[in-house]
């Protein structure tokens, strides 16, 4: 994707992928979350695991730490502002810190719509994959 962000950190990782385990409770940003550390069932995964703060309140993911093979902190991803929009919590503003490298990439969307109409259809994995 030319960016910080792997398409595999946007997709919807299945639940049973990993195997959970709750670290403990703590306040991130005045929001009282879950830390999560989730391990990849499948050994050749690209992370070795991750751990992700949860907002108790929605369930959104604040805050996660992705790490490398060899089980060192390679990423760190923060969401910087989110939104309900028509019912549906929207992540509209984030970031993505390769720690390895130093670098980091920021993903602002604005102007977003929910529920304008557009066909099931258009959101399947071929089209998704080929562009609308």
């Amino acid at each position: 994707m030319g960016s910080d962000f792997t398409y595999d950190d946007l997709g919807d990782r299945k639940l049973n992928a990993d195997k959970h385990k709750l670290l403990k409770e703590e306040t991130v940003n005045g929001k009282d979350c879950y830390v999560v550390e989730s391990v990849s069932v499948d050994e050749d995964y690209m992370y070795s695991k991750t751990i992700t703060w949860i907002n108790k309140e929605n369930f959104i993911g604040v805050k996660k730490q992705f790490f490398d093979e060899d089980e060192d902190l390679l990423k760190v991803l923060t969401i910087k502002k989110y939104v309900k929009l028509s019912g549906f919590w929207v992540i509209t503003n984030s970031e993505m810190k390769n720690v390895q490298k130093n670098h980091n990439t920021s993903m602002v969307l604005s102007n977003v719509q929910v529920n304008t109409g557009l066909s099931a259809s258009k959101f399947t994995e071929r089209m998704m994959m080929r562009g609308m």
